[in-house]
């Protein structure tokens, strides 16, 4: 694949990316359900999760429910050949429920990381 080299990022680059983009988004989370005024880790996780939650359910219903499925123009460049999945709305439910797993996880870390925080302060 001679055309896509030099365009496809290496293993490190892609562990690093993650990485980083990992404690970011904890540090953002810590930083919400800290302005929210969380009092504890089942507080922390509650905001954080309903958070993640309405995230996802926007994605489900306006990104991928109404507006890849009806308009052309928001679909991703190279993925015309997914038309079937645009219009699977079961396809769409099952990504988001994915959602809901990662977004118990990632609650879990971020009201953790909370109260290692706080719980010094």
């Amino acid at each position: 694949m001679k055309e896509y080299e030099g365009r496809i990022p290496s293993r490190s680059d892609k562990i690093s990316f993650k990485l980083i983009g990992a404690i970011v988004f904890v540090i953002i989370g810590v930083l919400l359900v800290w302005i929210a005024g969380s009092e504890g880790f089942l507080d922390a996780f509650i905001h954080m999760f309903i958070l993640f939650t309405v995230v996802g359910l926007y994605d489900l219903i306006v990104i991928d429910w109404l507006l890849f499925r009806h308009v052309k123009r928001f679909r991703i460049p190279g993925t015309e050949d997914m038309v079937k999945e645009y219009h699977n709305y079961w396809f769409h439910f099952v990504a988001f429920m994915r959602g809901i797993v990662i977004g118990l996880v990632i609650a879990m870390v971020v009201a953790g990381v909370y109260m290692l925080i706080f719980s010094f302060l």
